[in-house]
């Protein structure tokens, strides 16, 4: 009870005072209320190379993950704190390239829906943190003779890191794709 009227109610009140008191964001360029159809060329290959972009993130942190899992569900002890910062900075600038090239591919095949793309290309890597979890689970000896409780917390639990390294990964992603558009579009004088 004390945090919830000592903390939450607080920090909500200070929230909200804040975000009324902020300028709203102004898009740079005008939208036209009428819709135009988007070429069929540009449609196919683009949601396949959406989910397919997943590999790229899923790849910088495939070493790290190894041994973070290590540390988890075979109690090792993971001590190597700085190089896993690094390559958590490797992540964010992997996403943030590979969802700015989607966008910029999506945007150039005179495709105007690149919002949920730029959001499900890095974050689609969450997926294959699920199928190596998966994996993971059945190559390890140590982990070969778990119960049926004992699988339901592991997967359990990797389900829940899985949608958050998904939804971190698409909020970078999103964030650098929009900036990126709004940068892009900010330069374009309409006469």
């Amino acid at each position: 009870m004390l945090i919830a009227f000592g903390v939450s109610f607080p920090l909500t009140i200070v929230g909200s005072h804040i975000a009324l008191r902020t300028t709203p964001f102004n898009l740079p360029v005008r939208t036209n209320a009428v819709v135009r159809p988007v070429p069929e060329s540009a449609r196919g290959w683009k949601s396949r190379l959406t989910v397919l972009a997943g590999i790229i993130p899923f790849c910088t942190v495939f070493i790290e993950l190894y041994f973070v899992m290590n540390s988890i569900w075979q109690d090792s002890v993971f001590v190597m704190f700085g190089i896993l910062a690094l390559v958590f900075l490797i992540l964010v600038v992997v996403c943030v390239e590979l969802s700015v090239v989607i966008t910029y591919l999506t945007l150039s095949g005179e495709e105007h829906r690149w919002w949920w793309r730029s959001f499900l290309a890095p974050s689609s890597s969450g997926l294959y943190v699920f199928l190596f979890s998966i994996f993971y689970v059945f190559s390890q000896p140590a982990l070969q003779g778990m119960h049926f409780i004992s699988m339901m917390l592991y997967f359990g639990y990797m389900t829940i890191i899985c949608i958050a390294f998904f939804l971190v990964t698409g909020v970078i992603g999103f964030t650098s794709s929009f900036y990126f558009v709004h940068k892009i579009y900010s330069k374009v004088r309409i006469d």
